[in-house]
């Protein structure tokens, strides 16, 4: 009978084994690959430059060849003027931080004059699963704003999170980039309907309804002011697009403050990822071991386990990032 031959560790031949940057450390010892394998597998990322190909993305190559399209979701958490989109960047983050503000510290009411204490936001995909997986992380205990996510087209859903809510203190945040998906259609005129049930003229949705969009038309088209909108774009994919508008959600239950934190530890380790040496880089890593354990080992698949229960959430949003790119 032939027996089996297991790769050991690679923790049993090498002592530097975890990686540190941007206050996460990365433990590569259980990963089934020697030190010479490692090298060699340094030494073909080396010739496939994809150190390079990351950089070249962050200025604003088209890697999406299938709709010409750049993938800059990097310039969205960039705080450099020389960065690509730089400037519509800025004006934007800026333009919804200070809503954010503006809604926490009640300058932004209802129209009856009262208090903002409840969000929904009304989105999919992209539009739902990050800003949930960053609200659920990082909220409070006793959070003084509430976020309230509707995706799918699930009246039962609909009806537990409307039916405990007032809407005269309630703010509808409205995420899509094209309006043309059916779910956040439906939940969109539902959830104008029950404003309109509860006594909320039209005239007055202005105080209860903001739209995030990369159509420049789309908050007109419900009857609200240009104020009412934030822009998104096409060269971001929805996966990647909390960090720009589709993050509004997030700032106002957790204030702007955080929220350009939360920019800024990305940007830290985009800065790592472009710099780094490969055997030190943490992305790079990941995506070597991914390569290796996939090619090499024939491991088809692999799980995220957290260990918190406010991460819980990360699980669906990384199943998103990864079945879409």
């Amino acid at each position: 009978m032939k027996s089996l031959t297991v790769t050991p560790f690679i923790r049993d031949s090498f002592e530097n084994y975890q990686k540190s940057a941007c206050g996460i450390t990365l433990d590569i010892g259980r990963q089934r690959i020697n030190q010479e394998e490692l090298i060699s597998l340094i030494d073909f990322v080396k010739e496939k430059k994809m150190i390079e190909s990351f950089n070249e993305m962050r200025k604003g190559k088209i890697v999406n060849a299938s709709e010409h399209r750049s993938a800059l979701h990097t310039s969205l958490r960039d705080p450099s003027p020389d960065a690509p989109h730089a400037a519509e960047v800025h004006q934007t983050l800026e333009a919804f931080c200070k809503f954010a503000e503006d809604v926490r510290n009640w300058k932004w009411r209802g129209c009856s004059g009262g208090r903002i204490t409840d969000v929904i936001n009304i989105g999919i995909g992209g539009s739902d699963m990050g800003p949930k997986c960053v609200y659920n992380a990082l909220r409070p205990n006793k959070p003084e704003i509430k976020l309230h996510f509707l995706a799918s087209a699930d009246g039962v859903i609909f009806d537990r999170i409307t039916s405990v809510l007032d809407p005269f203190s309630t703010l509808i945040v409205i995420s899509s980039k094209s309006f043309k998906t059916q779910e956040t259609r439906a939940n969109t005129m539902e959830i104008l309907d029950w404003l309109k049930k509860a006594g909320i003229p039209e005239k007055d949705f202005k105080h209860h309804v903001v739209v995030v969009s990369a159509k420049p038309d789309a908050a007109e088209q419900f009857g609200l002011p240009k104020e009412n909108f934030f822009p998104i774009w096409d060269w971001v994919g929805g996966r990647f697009s909390v960090w720009g508008a589709i993050g509004l959600p997030v700032a106002i239950a957790l204030g702007a403050d955080t929220f350009k934190r939360f920019l800024a530890g990305a940007h830290a380790m985009d800065q790592h990822a472009s710099i780094a040496p490969l055997q030190n880089n943490l992305p790079a890593l990941m995506a070597m071991f991914a390569y290796w354990n996939s090619e090499k080992l024939d491991v088809s698949s692999y799980c995220f386990l957290p260990y918190d229960e406010r991460l819980r959430v990360m699980v669906d949003w990384l199943q998103q990032l990864e079945m879409e790119s």
